[in-house]
């Protein structure tokens, strides 16, 4: 009717930039007295639009403390127009730290990707690389897109990822022995110190130290935990935490290197192997079964009589003798007259026999001979050494019984011996040459 007005609201949607006229032309079935008025139009300004939609990924979702890890994001300028000042914001948080990027356009710095302009239809991408520094953390990394221009789909400009990072403990383990250099059937003590650098606690902690041939365990002693068929069951080790371990064994081997290593685990990531392991060194000397007799050809002798003692060393084994020396000092009632060996030579002076190194198996003999100078009874004793470990009978001794030296032949029977004059020698000789000199000259 007269005076009543309708409206109409149409609702469209721009599907390109630029500058559109909307023109509304309005007419009826009576005649009208103004057509002026029947035109209308309407201008819109439709500025440019660019979705940009953003992915990002990384390599590993469950990653170790210290591990690497790469970012990937990538960028799509999903149109309808081109994109100018296109930035992405991606500020690594912390547990991660920067080691480098790849960009396939633009740069990145301070946590922002500056792609640039990225035209419709147009990717470009990143890869972020980063270490990991936080521990028993779940990281979450997010990235932000933006641009110059309307982008009519905000849903796709955020993108983020999760990574995982278990606890970490580094552990280190050191081994010492309190000697180096031991002998057959020694006995030796380990000690081994588990230190936990962190930065979490470790659970489940075993330290394996299989004690190799040559040595025997006789005892242990932990500050936490026990040990068992060569295994050390430490148990948890905080943070800082310091556990020590004491291996009493007995020296079994000789003539051997033994080398004893332990090495130290847990159920929790070690993110340095390289002090997981320690060992330590053993030389074994030499052993050898050193037997050394002595006997004496006659045990009851009279003074200024000889008497000849015979030294055997027998080297048993299993390892040569090195250096091997028998001491037979003769006691002052004795006087050394001569002497005789098989191997080495014997010193009256020092009453040393050097018989230097003997093999396993192998035997010296020495022949003593020495006059008997006072009466009494005497122990002539004679000990054998070498610079290898020895188990044997290593001295040995002898009992000689000296006596009187014997009287002068009695006269004989039915004669009467002639009692000492007491004149000097030298007069009997010169008085039995005058009374022979006085025969031959009666004689002529």
């Amino acid at each position: 009717g007269v005076g009543e007005s309708a409206t109409l609201r149409i609702s469209v949607k721009a599907i390109n930039a630029g500058s559109f006229i909307n023109t509304a032309d309005v007419s009826g079935a009576e005649t009208d007295t103004d057509m002026s008025n029947n035109r209308d139009s309407a201008s819109i300004l439709v500025d440019p639009a660019a979705d940009l939609g953003i992915v990002k990924v990384v390599n590993q979702t469950t990653v170790d403390y210290l591990d690497t890890v790469k970012f990937t994001l990538t960028v799509r300028n999903l149109g309808p127009d081109n994109a100018t000042g296109v930035n992405v914001t991606d500020q690594l948080p912390s547990g991660l730290e920067l080691l480098g990027y790849s960009a396939s356009q633009g740069t990145y710095d301070n946590g922002v990707w500056s792609v640039g302009d990225l035209a419709s239809g147009a990717i470009a991408t990143l890869d972020i690389i980063a270490r990991v520094t936080g521990s028993n953390v779940t990281i979450v990394n997010v990235a932000n897109v933006t641009g110059g221009q309307y982008d009519q789909d905000s849903a796709n400009n955020v993108a983020n990822v999760t990574i995982n990072v278990p606890a970490a403990a580094d552990l280190a383990i050191n081994k010492t022995v309190n000697q180096t250099t031991v002998d057959y059937l020694d006995t030796v003590k380990f000690t081994l110190t588990v230190r936990n650098l962190g930065p979490d606690n470790a659970t489940g902690v075993n330290v394996t130290d299989q004690l190799p041939s040559g040595l025997e365990l006789l005892g242990y002693s932990a500050s936490q935990g026990t040990y068992d068929n060569g295994v050390w069951s430490v148990g948890d080790l905080a943070s800082g935490a310091i556990a020590t371990l004491d291996i009493i064994a007995r020296v079994t081997g000789s003539n051997v290197t033994i080398v004893n290593v332990a090495n130290v685990s847990s159920s929790t990531h070690d993110q340095d192997s390289s002090n997981n392991v320690a060992n330590v060194t053993l030389k074994v000397n030499p052993r050898a079964e050193l037997n050394i007799t002595k006997k004496a050809y006659r045990r009851a002798v009279r003074v200024g009589q000889n008497v000849k003692f015979t030294l055997t060393v027998i080297n048993s084994g299993p390892d040569t003798a090195l250096n091997t020396t028998v001491v037979d000092r003769l006691p002052d009632s004795m006087r050394y007259v001569s002497s005789s060996a098989t191997v080495g030579s014997y010193n009256p002076v020092t009453g040393v026999w050097m018989i230097g190194d003997l093999p396993a198996g192998s035997t010296a003999v020495l022949e003593i001979v020495a006059q008997m100078i006072r009466r009494g009874t005497f122990i002539n004793v004679a000990t054998v050494s070498s610079g290898s470990s020895s188990t044997g009978n290593n001295t040995t001794e002898v009992e000689i019984e000296v006596t009187e030296p014997s009287p002068g032949p009695g006269p004989s029977p039915g004669k009467v011996p002639m009692k000492p004059t007491g004149a000097p020698l030298a007069l009997l000789v010169l008085g039995i040459l005058l009374v022979a000199a006085g025969y031959f000259k009666r004689n002529g």
